[in-house]
């Protein structure tokens, strides 16, 4: 397999990195295979390498020591970064990024998930509720089998999650407490109707009757 061909000192590395007018490293990161001489972490290649501000032609940055939360998953975002080890990469490049951005930004820290923009969730409660009601659910089981499939953003087990907040199932999806139930005879005729013979059709059962009415969601007798 034939070696690519990079530049062979730092000085010429540095010539053309300028020559593109990166704005930052997290631009450098995410475009420098413009010139496929370059290479995405040139401090581990050229033993003379001085900074990234040195090798783009950029100014330091004269703020804190390191970027804010927002900042940083900014930055993260925009170089398409989907793994720590890719983080390592850039965060080598760029001094301003944590090493350890759990411990850093701890008081906005959720996961790395939301810190790399992967299916970040709902954080709150309200919007949550508000995002799971406007699909019209009509139970705890329909939702827990589709909100992924409508927004992954939703939590499949929001009553763990939201503990502070959770009020109940119904209040969370939106159900009316002004539902007629079906009585005995017209569950049990429509059940048999439908040719139900086990829970799982049951569920489907409840979950596709009218909306002003309900089966009633006990276990069926064996």
């Amino acid at each position: 397999m034939k070696s690519r061909k990079i530049y062979q000192t730092y000085k010429e590395a540095k010539t053309a990195a300028r020559a593109l007018n990166f704005k930052n490293s997290s631009d450098y990161i995410k475009n420098y295979r413009r010139d496929p001489q370059l290479i995405g972490d040139p401090s581990r290649y050229y033993p003379d390498f001085v900074s990234m501000s040195d090798y783009l032609g950029c100014p330091e940055d004269p703020r804190g020591k390191f970027y804010s939360y927002e900042e940083a998953a900014e930055i993260v975002r925009d170089a398409a970064i989907t793994s720590m080890k890719e983080y390592h990469t850039l965060q080598v490049t760029d001094s301003r990024l944590p090493t350890k951005p759990r411990l850093v930004y701890a008081n906005s820290w959720t996961s790395c998930n939301d810190f790399f923009d992967h299916h970040p969730k709902f954080r709150s409660y309200e919007e949550a509720r508000r995002v799971a009601r406007s699909f019209n659910f009509r139970s705890r089981h329909q939702y827990i089998q589709g909100c992924l499939r409508v927004d992954d953003r939703l939590h499949t087990a929001p009553d763990r999650h939201f503990l502070t907040e959770w009020t109940g199932w119904d209040d969370y999806l939106g159900i009316s407490d002004n539902v007629e139930h079906l009585s005995y005879e017209e569950a049990r005729q429509l059940i048999q109707e439908r040719k139900v013979k086990n829970k799982a059709e049951y569920l489907k059962c409840c979950e596709s009757a009218p909306p002003a009415t309900q089966i009633p969601r006990t276990h069926m007798e064996s």
